[in-house]
């Protein structure tokens, strides 16, 4: 299979929604959510846009204290492995200054690991209030539940995008992008059936599936085949 990212509709929401946010007027709100199911493609994309958009993409520790998050965030902003401020106030003085008037946005994923912890919420809320740098929380529906239960932040959501499944098309292309096969109708819809437009899925079964056709030398794909092959393939990778 090849190594190539796929522009689907998920995407280009995400170009549109983040492009309406570095737009945002000075003063105005400018966090943004990206949710949906694991397998979607949400951490594929953002590593994505951030490696071309210059967008700044992190990952916040597990368990992390206020202390932790500020020198995870400054690490990522400087570029570096780590960062080892000693006091909250020195980290978040320090992120302040790096974050100011930046229009790049921060990516955060996996941010179900602080959606739950005001504190940790509220500090990222604060440093994009004072610098107008965009902070974009990307995660699972239940973060998005625990940033909406929360005004502050709420009231803040410029931008909100769900990540949903993929159509029948993209699947076909999807399949023709990543592996150069062909797939008629009747194979795409069982193919989608059984990955529920699950992307992450999706590239599990079409790594089989190309498998087989290459083995068997098939230029047509049955809908036979690519429904046993998905389903042992999902099966094994669940």
């Amino acid at each position: 299979m090849k190594n190539k990212f796929l522009h689907v509709s998920n995407v280009r929401r995400v170009i549109e929604a983040v492009t309406a946010l570095r737009g945002q007027a000075a003063g105005l709100p400018c966090l943004a959510a990206w949710h949906g199911p694991a397998g979607r493609g949400k951490t594929e994309t953002s590593i994505w846009y951030a490696g071309n958009h210059d967008a700044l993409y992190m990952i916040p520790q597990v368990n992390s204290s206020q202390l932790d998050l500020l020198n995870d965030l400054y690490a990522a902003l400087k570029g570096q492995k780590d960062a080892k401020f000693h006091r909250r106030r020195d980290a978040f003085g320090a992120c302040l200054r790096l974050m100011w008037n930046r229009s790049a946005p921060v990516l955060i994923d996996e941010a179900d690991r602080i959606s739950k912890h005001t504190d940790l919420v509220e500090t990222v809320r604060d440093l994009s209030d004072r610098t107008g740098c965009p902070v974009i929380f990307v995660g699972t529906d239940q973060m998005l539940v625990h940033l909406m239960q929360r005004e502050q932040i709420a009231s803040r959501l410029a931008e909100v995008v769900e990540f949903k499944p993929l159509s029948v098309d993209e699947v076909i292309m999807a399949t023709t992008e990543l592996c150069g096969l062909e797939l008629n109708q009747d194979a795409a819809q069982v193919l989608h059936r059984r990955t529920q437009g699950f992307f992450r899925d999706l590239v599990v079964a079409l790594s089989h599936i190309e498998r087989t056709a290459r083995a068997n030398k098939l230029s047509d794909l049955p809908a036979e085949m690519v429904d046993k092959t998905s389903r042992l393939a999902i099966k094994r990778a669940a």
